[in-house]
Formats: C-alpha cells, structure tokens, sequence
C-alpha cells in the first residue's frame, strides 16, 4: 500500500513538470484527498493508511501538509525511481491529475466544501482532529456523479478522444512511467 508522503511526491513531480507556478499546500493535500477518494470510490480500497482529518479549509492529511510546511520550496526532482506504487495506482493518481490538476488551491476548497461532501459531513468548526470516515469517502466517491472522469473508455480500452493535442501526450513520460512499473 502506497503512503500519503509517496502520492504527494507523484503530485508535486506533476506539478513541477506542468506548473508554472510551485505547488501549494492546500492544493497539495486536496489532490491528496481526492486520489485517496477516488480509490475507495473505485475499487473499494484504500491508497494509503493516513487519516483525512476536516480542516477550517478542507480535508488535510497532517504527515502531508507538516512535511510540505517544514520544506516550502521543494527541489524538483525527475527521480520517482524509489516510488512503490502499483500499475492501477500510478493510473488513478494521474487520473486525478488530469481531472484535478489544473484547478486552483482555491477552486479545490471550494469544490470540497459542497454541501454532502465527506468534509461538510465531518467538519466541526475550531477542530483540526476530526477524521473524515474512509466509509464516508467510500460512499460519496462512488456515487455515479462523483465518479472519477477517465481518460481512457474502459469498456474498449481506446483513448476517450480520438485525437490527442501534442500538448497532452507526451510518449516520452510514458516510457518513463512503464519504465519504472514494470522494470521494478
């Protein structure tokens, strides 16, 4: 099972290779949330153990947001070579990049605060040692409304849109990635 600190690792490598601007903690710890919802939402089970506690601002995994306080400039790094993440892993995390990625801190807050969100079902104002119950995630993630956008067809495995901007491929990342999956 991956840890919080490895799929934030994977976000902030995004981040760098796509961001014109450097990662923010509280985007960081909503993409967190959201790729830890989307996976009990998908399969059921957990991407990682840490707790989702329910913040004045949104869902923060603590382990996260000290370690991104304590280092606010992070170096960018092309080394994910130490990652152990699974095929399915890898692809859900970029899933929610590509459906997250390019909202801001801001966009994500609010996004999390709707009404029937796991954070507006748990947060009680003044706490920050509140848990949002992975029961609770699991149910509103697999709600059909709230199901993740793929970026492949499922049922035929082809690409959604047949044709790609050059912009949004990139062959070379990919090897990268299968590379580092299959190589391990």
């Amino acid at each position: 099972m991956a840890s919080a600190r490895t799929v934030a690792r994977v976000f902030e490598y995004l981040s760098h290779k796509y961001d014109e601007e450097p990662m923010e903690n509280t985007r960081l710890n909503k993409l967190v949330y959201f790729a830890q919802g989307h996976m009990l939402g998908e399969s059921g089970k957990e991407l990682f153990k840490n707790e989702i506690d329910a913040w004045q601002f949104g869902p923060v995994v603590s382990v996260v947001y000290n370690d991104f306080s304590k280092i606010r400039q992070r170096a960018k790094t092309d080394d994910l070579s130490d990652i152990d993440l699974t095929p399915e892993q890898v692809e859900l995390i970029m899933d929610v990049w590509n459906q997250y990625g390019g909202y801001t801190a801001h966009k994500l807050t609010l996004m999390t605060h709707m009404p029937g969100t796991p954070w507006s079902q748990t947060y009680v104002e003044g706490k920050k040692d509140v848990h949002i119950p992975k029961d609770v995630m699991l149910e509103y993630f697999s709600r059909p409304a709230n199901r993740l956008k793929r970026t492949m067809d499922e049922a035929s495995q082809t690409p959604a849109d047949t044709v790609l901007p050059k912009d949004e491929y990139d062959p070379e990342e990919d090897a990268i990635w299968e590379a580092m999956l299959y190589d391990a």
